[in-house]
């Protein structure tokens, strides 16, 4: 029981990747974090990171309310041995090449406009985009881990015959918390969720 009491507080740690780290994924980084509180965490890094976090995207993110207090541009190896549950890649095709996280981890991309360099105005319509589409995204992601792991502990529960004293401790908790309390967007993946959770 302890073992799924750890289960289902487990914090995601989301690991947001552009070029310079300055402005998109800083920006990123701040919405996961407080947006997802309870859920996830954001991180950020870069492949040529700045010397700082633009002002734009500071003042954007202090405009929502939002601390930037601990925000500061980083290359990827200093976060490389952060146990990464989900990588998300914010660069624009069409103007920049993707950072690639040399490890294993799952990963999806949305492209953001680069505002450095621009107008506070388009710092907070990029702050309002990323949080309109990255935020649902990140959390259905985050969804299909917790899928995942869900299938596991019901396979490995009944592979050594442990599952039937903790089977409906999982079902309510994950049903419960996951469906309900964390308001899933995505309706489909929730409907999955509740058959696994229930499955015999």
């Amino acid at each position: 029981l302890l073992q799924v009491e750890r289960m289902t507080k487990k914090i995601y740690n989301v690991l947001v990747l552009c070029t310079g780290n300055s402005c998109r994924s800083q920006m990123a980084e701040a919405l996961i974090t407080h947006d997802l509180s309870g859920l996830a965490k954001g991180l950020s890094a870069g492949t040529k990171p700045q010397p700082k976090v633009a002002d734009g995207a500071i003042e954007a993110l202090k405009l929502a309310g939002l601390p930037t207090d601990a925000l500061y541009p980083k290359d990827i190896d200093e976060v490389i041995d952060e146990p990464i549950d989900l990588v998300v890649t914010v660069c624009n095709n069409a103007n920049e090449a993707c950072p690639i996280f040399p490890k294993p981890v799952p990963r999806i991309h949305l492209p953001f406009h680069d505002p450095h360099g621009e107008s506070l105005e388009n710092f907070v319509k990029v702050r309002d985009v990323i949080r309109a589409r990255l935020i649902p995204a990140v959390r259905d992601a985050l969804l299909h881990l917790v899928i995942c792991r869900i299938t596991n502990v019901l396979v490995i529960g009944r592979q050594i015959g442990a599952l039937e004293d903790i089977e409906a401790v999982v079902r309510l908790q994950y049903a419960l918390a996951l469906v309900g309390d964390l308001s899933i967007t995505n309706k489909h993946s929730a409907a999955t969720l509740i058959q696994i959770v229930y499955l015999r």
